[in-house]
């Protein structure tokens, strides 16, 4: 196999690879945000305007600021994915290009 081919081949593997654990982590944060809403209610009744950082599908903890929350988030795992939410806020639409790290 001609070098060049090799590298194209090296490449699309690459990119097959770091798209699938794109998807992954867009699927775990979709896992999250969905069992946010499953306790959103309660969570507001007595933590409203507080942070609460969910992983793995449950409730890890609730801080009563986003800077206490994330320091945690990153302690515990690191890049993620893990979703922080301020409990009772409207969720955040983030642009394309930064959910798929485009730019």
């Amino acid at each position: 196999m001609p070098l060049t081919n090799w590298v194209i081949s090296c490449i699309d593997r690459y990119s097959v690879f770091w798209y699938a654990g794109r998807i992954k982590n867009m699927d775990a944060t979709d896992k999250n945000i969905q069992a946010y809403e499953k306790i959103k209610n309660n969570l507001e009744a007595g933590h409203m305007s507080e942070w609460a950082l969910i992983h793995g599908e449950k409730l890890i903890l609730i801080e009563d600021s986003f800077e206490k929350t994330a320091e945690q988030a990153v302690k515990k795992f690191g890049a993620g994915p893990y979703l922080i939410r301020q409990i009772g806020a409207p969720p955040v639409t983030l642009p394309a290009s930064v959910v798929y790290n485009i730019i």
